[in-house]
């Protein structure tokens, strides 16, 4: 579940030729603004109920994909739930990955961000600040 319109079904059958064994059993793009949409997330909860899947991927951003799963698990009863960002992008082919070398030391959230300013820029600099200083602080109280 996750991504722009028709990107996961994108990703869904890259992954199908890759692993000609992968058992997908359902693809979902929510709209925006879904969370607040007790409509769409009656549909959604009714869908997953009827695929019955073992794995749910959500890639719809943080934080609100943890704070979806978080709040609807139960609801749901999925056994594995897993907050995936973009990574139905990635594997699309939509959203291009960072270099190795920006991977290997963390700093993939650079590359985005350079990729996506007027979409990120916000997330990483000024919400994701609060994170930093709270690093700050543990580092400076050991």
């Amino acid at each position: 579940m996750g991504a722009a319109e028709g990107v996961v079904d994108q990703a869904a059958e890259r992954l199908r030729k890759q692993f000609p064994g992968i058992n997908i059993v359902g693809c979902y793009s929510p709209t925006y603004g879904f969370e607040n949409n007790e409509n769409e997330i009656q549909s959604i909860l009714s869908m997953l109920s009827e695929k019955k899947p073992d794995i749910l991927l959500v890639g719809v951003g943080a934080p609100k994909q943890e704070k979806w799963i978080y709040k609807y698990y139960a609801k749901y009863n999925i056994p594995v739930s897993i907050g995936v960002g973009a990574t139905f992008d990635f594997i699309a082919g939509n959203v291009k990955r960072a270099p190795a070398i920006m991977q290997k030391y963390g700093m993939e959230w650079l590359w985005r961000l350079c990729q996506e300013p007027k979409r990120l820029w916000r997330r990483y600099l000024v919400e994701d600040a609060r994170f930093f200083k709270l690093v700050l602080q543990e580092l400076l109280q050991r």
